[in-house]
């Protein structure tokens, strides 16, 4: 999906969707806009998204992963319990937030009223978490690893991944 603006000859924005057969629908695969794009325009082609997907009869179109997040209630904001699984969940959120914006994304997704389901991980042991962190930027990151080095300084951008 790509937001084209005529007269100046570019593309303001794009979303790329990958199948998920199982479930006869999208993912949310990757999302781009030039910085001065009109505001908005990623919630225009999100919705447009939608629209074409239920002409078409799709199934499902899933916005994709908030890696860290966590929904309780139907609370539309990320929040923590107690426990050591969560104070890592937490430590994670709060020192990755440098490269990626997992709570700015995850609330971007909730204007669209989306059915949440859980995703858990898995990890034998805590001392595996520094080498989970390290993955977890691997899969958010389109450049790998040291595209984030390379952008020291400036802002994170918000990456998606593609569903688990």
């Amino acid at each position: 999906m790509v937001a084209w603006d005529r007269e100046r000859n570019r593309a303001e924005a794009f979303l790329t969707w990958v199948p998920i057969w199982a479930r006869r629908g999208w993912a949310l695969d990757l999302m781009r806009r030039r910085g001065d794009a009109p505001a908005g325009v990623m919630d225009f082609l999100v919705a447009k998204s939608a629209e074409a997907a239920k002409e078409r009869g799709d199934a499902l179109l899933s916005l994709s992963l908030s890696a860290l997040a966590m929904v309780e209630n139907g609370d539309r904001s990320p929040t923590l319990d107690k426990g050591a699984p969560e104070r890592a969940r937490a430590f994670l959120m709060q020192h990755l937030a440098r490269f990626y914006e997992f709570q700015g994304l995850f609330r971007w997704k909730g204007k669209f009223n989306p059915s949440f389901e859980d995703r858990y991980l898995v990890y034998a042991d805590p001392l595996a978490l520094p080498q989970i962190a390290l993955s977890l930027v691997r899969a958010q990151s389109a450049g790998g690893i040291r595209a984030y080095f390379r952008r020291a300084g400036r802002a994170a951008v918000p990456r998606q991944a593609p569903a688990v």
